[in-house]
């Protein structure tokens, strides 16, 4: 059962966001037929690993654009069992709404405080490179290779998409408007949601509840959280 293997997951001490959050939208997702998840803006795979412990058929697709975050990623993929192993893909390429080569902005531990989770295609606005937290969050410019999802799923998927996990510091509606045709498929989308900005140029969720009302999708309003702070949250959407 999808709920033991989550109880079991986090009892483990293995557990981050993702069990947490599919076990508060469980009745929603018990007895669905889940082939293809994409972790978007994946950092260190965690949230790869629950998902494929929780739907042990799934194939999961996850995507780092981050230079450094993706060599981690790859060096979990490689030590992983191989069962988990060959049903994982980590591809070093940004989600956007086009096809191009991007700035996009990492966190400098050399000159700040750490926190790669913080790497973004936007600039923080000035006062708020981490202060709400304490922190002081410096960035640098990296070069990343950006697609359009449904333009990468045709290509390199070619499979209906059923879950999304969505967290890309302020560019989930970018990444939402890119993948239209994709989103048809679609079961359930978790992401983060920024609540006040922070990034220059970033999304927040009034804009991300339209867009995805538009295309066929409802909150479940009892699975939003803030993320520790007041500057963003994490919510749950289902096909309606």
């Amino acid at each position: 059962m999808l709920s033991d293997r989550l109880h079991n997951y986090i009892e483990s001490g293995r557990e981050s966001v993702a069990s947490r959050k599919m076990l508060q939208v469980i009745s929603h997702i018990q007895d669905l037929q889940i082939n293809c998840i994409l972790d978007i803006g994946s950092w260190h795979l965690k949230q790869s690993c629950e998902f494929l412990n929780a739907f042990p058929e799934a194939q999961v697709h996850a995507f780092e654009p981050a230079p450094e975050n993706f060599k981690l990623c790859k060096d979990t993929h490689m030590y992983m069992e191989p069962a988990y192993r060959n049903r994982l893909k980590v591809y070093n390429v940004a989600i956007g709404d086009n096809n191009q080569a991007i700035d996009f902005y990492v966190i400098d531990e050399t000159q700040g405080d750490y926190n790669p989770g913080a790497a973004s295609m936007f600039k923080f606005k000035p006062g708020l490179n981490g202060s709400f937290n304490k922190h002081n969050w410096v960035q640098k410019r990296v070069l990343v290779n950006q697609y359009r999802l449904d333009d990468f799923v045709t290509k390199y998927i070619n499979m209906p998409v059923d879950i999304m996990w969505i967290d890309v510091q302020g560019a989930e509606l970018f990444a939402l408007k890119g993948a239209e045709k994709t989103l048809k498929d679609t079961k359930l989308i978790f992401t983060e949601v920024g609540l006040q900005a922070y990034y220059e140029g970033q999304s927040l969720k009034p804009e991300i509840d339209e867009y995805l009302f538009k295309q066929g999708f409802e909150e479940i309003k009892e699975a939003f959280e803030l993320n520790g702070h007041e500057y963003e949250g994490n919510a749950v959407y289902r096909r309606k």
